[in-house]
């Protein structure tokens, strides 16, 4: 096979490969969202926070609580890296995030 097949085959690969492999979540309240623009941790040692995802640039945070999905709005980075540091995930929700940063139809960032 010749270089520029080669290198059309893997662009072929890696484009089939990594749109399959887009990861899509149900969002209570909101529907569909592909995870793609977010930065997102699996998060160990807490009952109630499982994974929690954070689009920077849209100050927009996702956050698997007992496997459903909640989405905020309005969540500045340092309030994020305040909730990856804290000792209870759980508890920094229920203090600082819960009725703090809640989204509005019109508050929430469109994604396609």
């Amino acid at each position: 096979m010749t270089q520029p097949m080669q290198i059309l085959c893997a662009a072929v690969l890696l484009t089939t490969f990594g749109a399959a492999h887009a990861e899509r979540v149900y969002v209570k309240a909101r529907g569909e969202v592909d995870l793609t623009p977010f930065r997102c941790e699996n998060v160990a040692r807490s009952e109630n926070v499982k994974r929690l995802c954070y689009d920077e640039r849209e100050n927009y945070v996702l956050v698997s609580l007992k496997g459903i999905w909640y989405h905020f709005c309005h969540v500045p980075p340092t309030t994020v890296s305040g909730w990856k540091r804290a000792s209870s995930k759980g508890r920094y929700y229920n203090d600082v995030i819960r009725g703090n940063f809640d989204c509005s139809d019109a508050s929430a960032p469109a994604y396609k």
